[in-house]
């Protein structure tokens, strides 16, 4: 029993640590199948929960070495290149799904909503970077278990052929299961599909309130108070689009509010402003007024 259990901890040790992590996943895996004869479908779905989650985290920690050289390399040129050329994508993504919103929340054109689709854009930062990570998460998964499958053919065949490349003194003699490997595709594609989830969670459960939030943000943002511009009622908060329509924000007395769009006002509207500009001279007058000395002003009086 004890050379057993020192050749399983000899083993443990030379085992990379993300196989460690796959190889507790099936572990688990097939414990729950065997469990599931007493708990029935309740040990599967715990089992492939924590499995999952396993299988992640060794192909998170696969990933650790690249990281690791993406740290080192930064402050390198080449180094930063692709960081930034990712950034760039995820602003671009960001934006456009600040634009989809803003117009499924105002049932307009979000174009004339530039603050609004701006400030949005801060905001959807890390949700856009969930869904890029994402997609390259699942492609990257794909691509590696096609090549995995192709290095596995050709391992495959390599062995086959291995007593008659002795013949010609070439010896074969794999050192390391390359179909572990397919955990790993199989760990990219899980974290791209948790990211997936997690995007498609919190966009559904809370869209409700984001769409509430964000025609407050428009209102507040992009809609003005504006009482001398023709066709404004008392109260209305507008926002002149580009077609020649205008819109507008009115708060009801249930404290609910309402967007609307109608055509501006085409007639002639002539208005005088209740503030006009003062001419350079009423404008000087205050300023001489205060620095008057005590003694002009006395004898004014």
């Amino acid at each position: 029993m004890g050379k057993y259990m020192q050749w399983l901890k000899s083993k443990f040790a030379e085992t990379p640590v993300p196989y460690r992590f796959y190889s507790a996943s099936l572990a688990l895996f097939a414990l729950g199948v065997l469990l599931s004869r007493v708990w029935d479908k309740a040990a599967i779905d715990i089992a492939n929960t924590i499995s999952s989650a396993l299988i992640i985290g060794g192909f998170l920690m696969w990933c650790l070495p690249a990281a690791r050289w993406m740290r080192d390399v930064w402050e390198r040129p080449f180094g930063k290149t692709p960081i930034v050329l990712l950034h760039v994508l995820v602003l671009l993504v960001a934006t456009s799904l600040s634009r989809f919103v803003v117009s499924d929340a105002l049932g307009l054109p979000p174009q004339s909503f530039d603050l609004t689709v701006g400030f949005l854009a801060l905001l959807f930062y890390l949700p856009a970077w969930m869904a890029v990570a994402a997609v390259i998460f699942v492609i990257f998964g794909f691509l590696l278990f096609v090549a995995v499958l192709i290095v596995m053919f050709v391992v495959g065949s390599v062995q086959i052929l291995a007593p008659l490349l002795k013949v010609v003194g070439f010896n074969y003699s794999p050192t390391r299961n390359s179909a572990m490997a397919l955990f790993h595709s199989a760990g990219a594609i899980a974290t791209g599909l948790v990211l997936l989830t997690s995007y498609s969670f919190l966009t559904e459960a809370y869209q409700p309130w984001i769409l509430s939030a964000i025609r407050l943000v428009a209102v507040k943002a992009d809609f003005h108070s504006a009482p001398n511009y023709p066709g404004v009622n008392p109260g209305e908060r507008v926002h002149p689009l580009e077609n020649g329509y205008i819109a507008y924000a009115r708060v009801q007395d249930d404290k609910s509010l309402v967007i609307g769009v109608r055509s501006q006002d085409t007639n002639r509207y002539d208005q005088s402003l209740p503030n006009p500009i003062p001419s350079v001279k009423e404008m000087k007058l205050p300023f001489f007024e205060i620095h008057r000395l005590p003694e002009e002003r006395s004898s004014s009086n």
